[in-house]
């Protein structure tokens, strides 16, 4: 990470979970960090937690479904930093809700902050870096969900889809860098993601053979592919979520973490297009 020492990012979704690790290994490696999240009490903690560190940091409350917002935080780090070279599109939404149940508004919020916000962040982080002629790097944060349209007994109904959209569109983006001949870097990540818990509980005995083939054999391609990750967010499932993580084996928040900083530390001619990390039994 010495190459990174005194150059600046901007992470999404840093209130809680893997985007607030992100940020500690980062800053902790000497990176500026602008963190952006909703929840402004949390973002205020963070930046008493990291006073001192060898990186500094930065944030500024957003909410990735209004565009005016995502600009402003941009422009935020421009100002703040004179550039950018780190873009982590780490926020993500999904709820629970059969196409029968689903809100229209739930529809727009998965989409807005799964699809939109990524694209818009990825429009002005490119603009930046190549105004400032630095090669940077573009990280998101996806799901298996992307490449695997699962039925589970829990509905996902957008979900899917939006996830299709984000690893159509980071293809999308390395096909137009690699065209233009730029040295900024793209790397995405597959998470394998909550929306399996329900049916992995209630299916176990026969769901544990999946895992051995996913894990082992899978076909995923270009990213970082996590196994069973424990974050609060898993907390909305109540006592399942224990159920669930008392018989299999997970990863913290920092596992994968890691793993974005080991992408990151790559030589400037080396990307990382695909790294998969599972949870073991110890």
């Amino acid at each position: 990470m010495d190459r990174w020492v005194g150059k600046s990012a901007i992470v999404t979704g840093v209130s809680s979970g893997i985007g607030e690790v992100i940020v500690e290994k980062l800053v902790c490696a000497g990176v500026n960090v602008l963190g952006l999240a909703r929840r402004e009490d949390r973002l205020q903690a963070l930046a008493q937690r990291f006073k001192g560190a060898k990186g500094k940091f930065h944030y500024l409350k957003c909410d990735l479904r209004n565009e005016p917002d995502i600009l402003k935080a941009f422009a935020c780090a421009e100002k703040t930093f004179g550039c950018l070279d780190i873009l982590v599109n780490n926020a993500g939404v999904f709820f629970v809700a059969s196409f029968d149940a689903a809100k229209t508004e739930d529809y727009r919020s998965i989409m807005d902050i799964n699809v939109l916000a990524p694209a818009i962040c990825i429009r002005e982080a490119l603009k930046l870096m190549r105004k400032h002629k630095n090669d940077g790097h573009i990280i998101n944060i996806n799901s298996v969900a992307g490449h695997h349209a699962v039925i589970s007994e829990v509905p996902m109904n957008l979900y899917p889809a939006s996830k299709f959209a984000l690893r159509a569109m980071t293809d999308t983006l390395k096909g137009e860098i690699k065209l233009k001949q730029d040295k900024i870097r793209i790397t995405v990540s597959f998470f394998f993601f909550f929306f399996f818990f329900f049916f992995i509980i209630n299916n176990y005995d026969i769901f544990k053979g999946f895992f051995f083939f996913f894990f082992f054999f899978s076909p995923l391609k270009k990213g970082i592919h996590p196994g069973l990750v424990k974050t609060e967010i898993l907390n909305s499932f109540g006592d399942k979520t224990n159920e669930l993580l008392n018989k299999m084996p997970y990863m913290e928040s920092k596992d994968v973490a890691d793993c974005v900083i080991f992408a990151l530390s790559m030589p400037r001619n080396v990307q990382i297009d695909e790294l998969t990390v599972t949870a073991i039994a110890v």
